[in-house]
């Protein structure tokens, strides 16, 4: 027995040796295999770059990064071209201004000027240009596009865009509650889907689709928007964590982003049934009475939001297969605007009826939604970007690090401090 003892005692102390040098180990390998895989997307996209830049003419180059190294000539606007204006918000990170630009051909436009508040840290310039050159690459309609960009060497950069003449979304939702016909918010929402449908076709994850990142035009025109923009539009709704300025909007998040910080194509048809929510209540807070915490652990026990009051059957059908747990169940951004546009052609021909006198229509019904802020940020772990940490993935995914993930979902959730 004297014997037994200690010979047990050595052989479990070696077996424990063992296991965690072979957690180690598996540590060890599951870095390097994320730093290879960092390294051959960072590889991939940064060849990318350079076969657009060798099929495009020579440009003026200002080199900032090895990302950003050019502002193209043809989105190159002199400073004396522009007459800034009344600023129409304010962050803690730069002003957007409403501003007239004075068009070369003797046409003059009123438009927004995003600034950068503080030039002197060079990563928020670099950023900012970032988002520029993003921009810079849309073409739709329903995307909110860049009209130029300036950097000359005596003044501040400056992102001009379209003017918005009727803001944000969410704003516009609420204060015109009163009058909003659900024709219209059939086209709101029809809007959003054909400008998200647009960015999957070209493998652009938006990451935060939510009513506040879509502005409303003059001719209520959609349009999807953010890559940075209403960040500082709405800086009461955001956290901040460092200078990483990182942003989870856990409301608006598929349970697989809060679970392992994927982001895909899916995951924000998951955002967009959030927003058709927010669309139909009006400018509603999502998951009214649930606490921010509560969230996760409400979504995986199967639950989801109720239909918001008189919305129609057929649009809370579109939000409940958004909300597929499985996210290969869900619609496409395709689906749900044809689906749209077939209910508005419908709707179309009722009005039509209607206006005849071969059918009554009842009157819309309206309810009183209090007018809240969100507080629907937490502060992540660490940073991630629109490209996750190196570019663009090829498969338009992008992802946190597996490695410093948590492993239990709720132990993720409950580390986040919310502000």
């Amino acid at each position: 027995m004297a014997i037994l003892l200690p010979a047990t005692f050595m052989y479990c102390r070696q077996l424990r040796r063992k296991r965690t040098h072979d957690r180690r180990l598996l540590g060890r390998i599951v870095a390097i295999h994320l730093e290879i895989d960092s390294h051959v997307k960072r590889r991939r996209w940064y060849r990318s770059q350079k076969q657009s830049e060798s099929a495009q003419p020579k440009q003026k180059r200002i080199v900032l990064s090895k990302k950003v190294s050019f502002v193209p000539d043809d989105i190159h606007i002199d400073f004396s071209q522009l007459e800034l204006g009344e600023t129409l918000g304010r962050g803690a990170f730069g002003r957007v201004l409403k501003a007239v630009l004075h068009d070369t051909s003797g046409e003059d436009q009123i438009v927004a000027v995003k600034t950068v508040q503080d030039t002197s840290d060079t990563k928020n310039v670099v950023k900012f240009l970032e988002e520029s050159l993003i921009m810079k690459t849309f073409d739709h309609v329903n995307v909110l596009g860049l009209l130029g960009l300036t950097f000359d060497a005596d003044e501040k950069p400056l992102m001009v865009i379209p003017f918005m003449a009727n803001g944000d979304l969410k704003t516009y939702l609420v204060k015109k509650k009163q009058t909003l016909a659900t024709s219209l918010l059939m086209r709101f929402a029809s809007h959003a889907a054909l400008g998200m449908s647009y960015l999957a076709q070209h493998k652009f994850v938006h990451r935060d689709l939510a009513a506040r990142n879509c502005m409303v035009d003059s001719d209520l025109l959609v349009k999807i928007a953010d890559f940075g923009l209403s960040r500082d539009m709405h800086e009461s709704d955001y956290y901040t964590s460092g200078d990483a300025q990182a942003k989870l909007p856990i409301k608006w998040m598929a349970p697989e982003s809060m679970e392992r910080r994927v982001y895909n194509a899916r995951t924000d048809v998951w955002s967009y049934g959030v927003l058709l929510w927010e669309i139909f209540s009006k400018g509603a807070r999502p998951y009214p009475g649930i606490p921010l915490q509560d969230v996760y652990i409400f979504l995986k026990s199967g639950q989801r939001m109720d239909a918001p009051k008189n919305c129609p059957p057929e649009i809370y059908g579109i939000m409940v297969r958004c909300w597929q747990d499985n996210p290969k169940s869900r619609c496409t951004f395709v689906q749900v605007a044809n689906e749209l546009e077939e209910l508005l052609e419908g709707d179309r021909d009722y009005v039509a009826a209607s206006s005849a006198g071969v059918v009554g229509k009842r009157p819309i019904e309206h309810r009183e939604e209090p007018g809240v802020t969100d507080d629907s940020y937490l502060v992540p772990m660490q940073q991630e970007t629109a490209f996750g940490a190196d570019g663009p993935c090829s498969d338009g995914e992008t992802s946190g690090s597996h490695a410093n993930a948590a492993r239990d979902p709720l132990d993720y959730v409950n580390k986040i401090v919310i502000r």
